[in-house]
């Protein structure tokens, strides 16, 4: 019998995890640092973190035992609300930026009305077709959207001034560090929501509603609690990039694949553990970037389809249940 990731605080192999994260998040903040002036390595940073951000929103519904196919639904609402926010609505990209990820929350609101009653597969269709509605609606109401054309010109966020602080981490830092804010804020309500008793009740859903009910928990109000959290996040995901791209159209920001990617990254790099998602998403997004991209343009869907096998056949609870248990196997029986 597989043993189940321990959550305990004081666990010696969890605290190992917690000193790994540290180190990461250092070498996160020096990185324009490290890369500059290279803006293409610059970019992938940026584009990594806008993907591990993706990921660690969706591993918020994991904890619930719901499997979302509709993270394209909020990734889109934020590209495109930012965009017009601050296209036709004049506004700053700062502010366009917090205003589309809190539209997301808000339909995460209405995702919880709409199929907060379903589990299972119902439940993962359903965000699957909210996800493909608002991808016709943004390609038909051209008024609005433009069509497939898309929206273009969309302002960028400022970028640092030639000389001065651009020299040390390259003019297009802000880009990066706006992404590295939201990933960092996402993995402190994560975290946040583990030690509380939304947390608790999380895990009392997955375990079944029925179980959750009779226990005193009101699955409906967490549910809308936990998608608006995750919309809030994943909108900001999908926002950042209208900004970077200085475009967006409804193949892009309601793909499919968004909503795939996600459950990839972060089943590959362990789901139930804080930054499971986030090393999923570093390797599989890098791993594409800089070696399939390369040697064999179109080979993604290996990577991501291996991914899928490895998780399945020998990584149950990804590379950091893996670790885990391997750290343990090391210590022996206490």
């Amino acid at each position: 019998m597989r043993k189940e990731p321990s959550t305990g605080v004081r666990s010696p192999i969890l605290a190992t995890f917690r000193w790994a994260g540290t180190g990461g998040m250092i070498v996160a903040v020096l990185l324009p640092v490290l890369v500059a002036p290279s803006d293409y390595l610059l970019y992938l940073g940026t584009m990594t973190l806008v993907f591990c951000l993706l990921a660690e929103s969706w591993s918020l519904l994991a904890q619930a035992g719901l499997i979302s196919f509709g993270h394209a639904a909020f990734f889109g609402i934020g590209a495109y609300a930012s965009a017009l926010l601050s296209l036709r609505g004049q506004l700053s990209p700062w502010v366009s930026l917090i205003l589309a990820a809190l539209l997301a929350a808000a339909f995460g609101l209405v995702a919880a009305e709409v199929a907060g009653n379903l589990t299972g597969a119902y439940f993962s269709l359903a965000t699957l077709a909210m996800g493909e509605i608002l991808r016709v609606v943004a390609l038909h109401w051209t008024g609005l959207t433009e069509g497939a054309w898309g929206l273009v010109g969309v302002p960028g966020l400022p970028r640092l001034p030639v000389g001065g602080l651009a020299r040390l981490v390259g003019t297009r830092a802000t880009d990066y560090y706006a992404a590295l804010l939201l990933l960092a804020a996402m993995c402190g309500t994560q975290s946040w929501i583990q030690r509380a008793p939304l947390g608790l009740a999380l895990q009392a859903i997955r375990q079944g509603e029925a179980r959750a009910a009779a226990s005193g928990v009101d699955a409906r109000r967490v549910k809308r609690i936990a998608l608006a959290v995750s919309g809030l996040f994943a909108g900001g995901a999908g926002a950042l990039p209208a900004h970077i791209f200085q475009w967006v159209d409804p193949a892009s920001a309601f793909s499919i694949n968004l909503s795939v990617l996600p459950l990839i990254m972060a089943m590959f790099g362990g789901s139930r553990y804080l930054l499971g998602p986030v090393l999923g998403a570093v390797i599989l997004y890098l791993g594409n970037e800089l070696i399939f991209q390369r040697l064999a343009p179109g080979g993604h869907l290996w990577l991501y389809g291996g991914a899928v096998i490895l998780v399945i056949l020998a990584l149950p609870h990804g590379i950091l249940g893996w670790v885990e248990a391997l750290l343990e196997g090391r210590r022996g029986p206490v």
